[in-house]
């Protein structure tokens, strides 16, 4: 039958905008984008031959699909059924693999803590769930559900009943730094070890990554005790040999002076015993008023922005220093502090705000 004229394909508001959606769509697939526009021209008076010609597409093909949806509308643009031999599984059988590559191997008397594709198979012909089932089906089908059963993520529960004020109060504190209030995170970065590699790295060179020893000498640990100002993002430390509260008490006395001394001065610190000891109490009382605790909730110590950047100390520094001794690691440290202060010290974009997130 002939095709009618472009002048007969007329687009609804809907249609166009779904149509122009999925043009702009970098997500989309080709076929589906060049449907659209074969369709959104014809509405536009173009000819086959220019529609075929802007598109690099044959003019049976723009026939096609003017045609398809000229009879059938957006539905006529989705791909049909396609002829081929029909699955070997029904639908049910690979619904009841994936249910058990969900469920605990403990649950079906197996002595396994997690599944792999071959422990899978073989559970889910010894259940009764198929009668056969090759390995590369079974990994086929974990692939189209998004189950990867080697990797997992650890986390930690807090059960602090305290734990919504302290969080509120925390994450109160975070965005009042925006606004002028002075606070600061403390924390210790413990267990800092000195090692030194028995031969020095090869440099990372073009198609050769770099090279570590992986024989080395201890020369003890540090702990650097910390304190990250939010509002900028810069860092003040001092690292001692031990992390008792006689050092914590050496670190506030040390700190205290070296910040705004007419302000109040807001600390966010974990729930770690050094914090709370008598001589603790007895420095607040002494600066009533001036300096306030503020606690994490138990186990929420992620809480604290100053893991943040003992995180890019690690990365930058201590994962893959080599240091002589003590001196050098300490040394090492305060002059990434210093460098940090003068090139990288920004506030952090803290995002949580302890509301759950809209879907």
């Amino acid at each position: 039958m002939p095709f009618p004229s472009a002048l007969e394909i007329e687009l609804s508001d809907d249609q166009r905008e779904h149509l122009e959606k999925t043009v702009r769509k970098q997500t989309a697939p080709q076929r589906a984008v060049v449907r659209a526009r074969i369709v959104l021209l014809a509405a536009d008076g173009v000819s086959n031959h220019e529609i075929a010609r802007r598109l690099g597409c044959s003019r049976y093909t723009v026939w096609q699909w003017r045609k398809r949806f000229f009879e059938e509308g957006l539905d006529g643009l989705a791909d049909r059924p396609r002829p081929g031999r029909p699955g070997l599984f029904p639908p049910q059988e690979r619904h009841e693999v994936v249910a058990l590559a969900c469920s605990d191997p403990a649950e079906h008397g197996l002595p396994l803590c997690r599944w792999t594709i071959r422990t899978l198979q073989r559970a889910a012909i010894e259940l009764g769930h198929v009668s056969s089932i090759a390995a590369e089906t079974v990994r086929r089908w974990m692939v189209i559900a998004d189950l990867k059963l080697h990797r997992f993520r650890s986390w930690l529960h807090s059960t602090d009943p305290l734990f919504a004020e302290r969080m509120s109060d925390v994450v109160g504190l975070y965005a009042d730094a925006l606004h002028g209030k002075l606070v600061y995170c403390i924390d210790e970065r413990t267990s800092m070890q000195a090692l030194e590699r028995c031969a020095p790295d090869w440099p990372t060179r073009p198609g050769w990554i770099r090279q570590r020893e992986f024989h080395y000498r201890r020369h003890g640990t540090l702990t650097l005790f910390g304190c990250f100002e939010v509002a900028t993002g810069k860092m003040l430390g001092r690292c001692c040999q031990r992390h008792r509260g006689q050092e914590f008490m050496q670190f506030m006395n040390w700190l205290v002076p070296q910040l705004p001394a007419d302000r109040e001065l807001h600390f966010v610190l974990d729930n770690y015993a050094t914090h709370k000891t008598k001589a603790v109490q007895q420095f607040l009382a002494a600066h009533q008023g001036r300096i306030h605790f503020h606690f994490t909730p138990t186990h929420a110590s992620w809480l604290n922005q100053i893991e943040l950047w003992f995180s890019t100390l690690t990365r930058r520094l201590l994962q893959l220093g080599s240091f002589t001794s003590r001196q050098h690691l300490e040394r090492a440290v305060l002059d990434f502090i210093d460098y940090h202060n003068n090139h990288d010290a920004r506030p952090y974009r803290w995002t949580y705000t302890g509301q759950p997130r809209a879907i």
